[in-house]
């Protein structure tokens, strides 16, 4: 479209205006033909951990060798949506727990602190069919695990980076398929950490892991349709503070499942 506006500009094609304008809009509407809008809506459950091993600064001034783990089980929610064009497509999708309530435990200061998190999560996808069953892709992923404990502590863990991986699918129905699909992504952490009011040094680090998931996806009829997702993914963390005394390992892994639903647009 761009091109053809240009040769207009410059006098290249000979033709009345109104035929050109006809030419315009005969090429959109050929696009728009084309063009695929899928939003949709997920929800299931997750199986969520957070591990901690290394050396921190307690707030007493001392340098331990600490390991804290957090767990959770919780509903998870995710709003998103595809657009397609051809071969080529562009997926974001929004994904939220709130209210995870989880203990931890801290042997070394004899304390126990009561957490409420909530984790947020944004996906950005750009892929393309390589052929009627395969894809690949690249992507952005940016992550924020906030929690508040009721003896005055807080914690803010976020990782963002991007991510390569690829898909098959096979078709078992006329309208229903099974698809694989794996990724491996690089990351950059930030670690901010208050225990019982005392401030500790932020950390910052590099993080990588793999990501796995298997998919059976149908339509209800012309228009609607759903999926039933499995998900696994295991990330892992250098966070260091040289100057702060911070030098750990965190491990963040996820199993979900989850039940979404679809539309044609």
């Amino acid at each position: 479209m761009r091109k053809h506006l240009q040769l207009i500009t410059l006098g290249i094609i000979a033709v009345p205006a109104a035929t050109a304008y006809a030419d315009e809009t005969v090429q959109m509407n050929n696009f728009l033909s084309e063009l695929l809008f899928v939003p949709r809506a997920e929800i299931g459950m997750s199986d969520f951990s957070l591990r901690f091993k290394g050396m921190v600064p307690e707030p007493n001034g001392r340098t331990v060798n600490a390991y804290n783990k957090f767990i959770t089980d919780h509903i998870v929610t995710r709003f998103g949506g595809s657009l397609i064009f051809q071969n080529v497509f562009l997926d974001a999708y929004y994904q939220t727990v709130s209210d995870e309530q989880t203990m931890q435990m801290f042997p070394e200061l004899g304390l126990i602190e009561n957490w409420l998190a909530e984790r947020d999560e944004i996906n950005i996808t750009l892929g393309m069919s390589i052929f009627d069953s395969a894809s690949v892709f690249v992507g952005y992923r940016d992550v924020e695990i906030e929690a508040n404990g009721v003896n005055g502590s807080h914690y803010l863990f976020t990782n963002d980076g991007y991510y390569i991986g690829g898909s098959y699918r096979w078709d078992i129905t006329e309208s229903g398929s099974i698809a694989l699909n794996a990724g491996f992504s690089v990351l950059d952490a930030k670690l901010e950490e208050s225990l019982f009011g005392s401030q500790l040094p932020t950390g910052r680090g590099d993080g990588t892991g793999f990501k796995f998931g298997i998919s059976w996806r149908d339509m209800l009829n012309e228009r609607i349709g759903y999926t039933l997702q499995f998900d696994r993914y295991n990330y892992d963390h250098e966070i260091i503070n040289r100057e702060g005394n911070i030098d750990a390992d965190m491990e963040e892994q996820e199993i979900s499942m989850r039940l979404g639903l679809f539309t044609l647009i």
